[in-house]
């Protein structure tokens, strides 16, 4: 599961960045359920669901490239990915990844630089990737399964936030310093 943050996306020079990624750890979809209930019960976060990585964004800073990046780094990682992310638009250039033959073909897309990465490891392995809804607060009603991927949607993008709030807290009061003056 896969998240990106984005502080400040209006203001392009100033604007700062995080990704996380969340893995399930899961052996089944019985523990997936087990969880889930002990959540309900508990308030605790399922602890199959581990925060893999998490990172300040490296390159230019938007709310697409956390989302993609948090991507690389798995299928990078891991050559058989089943991946949930919250970003229409991520999906959409991971089939374009999926469909290309050639790296020509990806040259025109928003951080080829990413796709470039994702394309040349692409076929190592099996890629399954799934849209899960952003933000959702109210888990009543659903499936099990369903709460257990929107717990780990929380957890990533909690992690991608917390690391983008955090990390290197010098150049954060640098840039929010920045951002102020100039929305004065």
């Amino acid at each position: 599961i896969s998240d990106g943050s984005c502080f400040h996306p209006t203001l392009p020079e100033y604007r700062y960045a995080a990704f996380a990624a969340v893995l399930d750890c899961a052996d089944s979809d019985a523990t997936r359920c087990l969880q889930v209930k002990t959540y309900q019960d508990t308030g605790d976060m399922p602890q199959t669901l581990k925060v893999f990585t998490m990172g300040r964004l490296p390159g230019l800073q938007d709310i697409l490239r956390a989302e993609l990046f948090a991507i690389v780094v798995l299928v990078e990682r891991y050559c058989h990915t089943n991946i949930y992310s919250d970003s229409s638009t991520t999906l959409r250039l991971l089939q374009h990844v999926a469909s290309a033959t050639d790296a020509v073909e990806l040259a025109t897309a928003p951080h080829y630089d990413l796709l470039l990465r994702l394309w040349k490891v692409w076929h190592l392995g099996t890629r399954c990737f799934h849209k899960i809804k952003a933000h959702v607060d109210n888990l009543n009603g659903l499936a099990p399964l369903q709460v257990y991927h929107h717990l780990g949607n929380k957890l990533a993008n909690d992690s991608a936030i917390h690391t983008c709030v955090n990390l290197l807290p010098g150049v954060v009061a640098t840039l929010e310093e920045a951002c102020q003056n100039q929305l004065d």
